[in-house]
């Protein structure tokens, strides 16, 4: 194979564990190209032939589902960026609706409560603090990666919640 059709192949186990909106998959993508084309260039430069130099530089880069999932925060945060912008740009129209304000279970004041939170008062760095505070585990289940924290009891009779907010107690 020619260096090109290496980072190509490369690149495209990359893309196919990306998730998230095509846009940003495609700009990674393209930064993670550039990346390894220089990669790939150094190593010309210090006296390897082309298709080793792209394999010596994707060897730098790692496995593709690692590389993948160093991107996942970024494209969570758009695809959030994204959906505050819909909710945005959409609530009003809701509003406007025959019926009121709980035409379809939602209210227009409670809609742009909520995209102004997300626009202006989340702060996700704070969050990010709380569930990293925990220890971090990841297993495979059917051949997805699962990714989820652990928080230790605070009393044998309270039960904490794993899924989503997973400092939510149930009892």
């Amino acid at each position: 194979m020619t260096s090109g059709q290496v980072i190509d192949a490369y690149l495209g186990e990359v893309a196919a564990a990306l998730t998230g909106p095509p846009r940003a998959r495609a700009d990674i993508v393209a930064e993670l190209r550039s990346g390894l084309l220089d990669a790939a260039d150094a190593h010309r430069s210090a006296g390897l032939a082309a298709a080793p130099a792209a394999e010596a530089a994707i060897g730098e880069f790692g496995d593709p589902r690692q590389v993948a999932a160093a991107f996942r925060p970024e494209l969570t945060l758009t695809q959030a960026r994204r959906l505050a912008l819909t909710l945005v740009a959409t609530g009003p129209l809701i509003g406007l609706l025959p019926g009121g304000d709980l035409v379809y279970g939602l209210g227009s004041g409670w809609l742009k409560e909520l995209a102004g939170y997300w626009r202006t008062g989340h702060d996700r760095r704070r969050h990010e603090a709380r569930v990293t505070s925990h220890p971090q585990f990841t297993t495979t289940i059917d051949g997805q990666n699962i990714h989820f924290p652990h928080a230790a009891r605070e009393a044998p009779d309270v039960l904490v919640s794993d899924i989503g907010d997973f400092s939510r107690k149930v009892c």
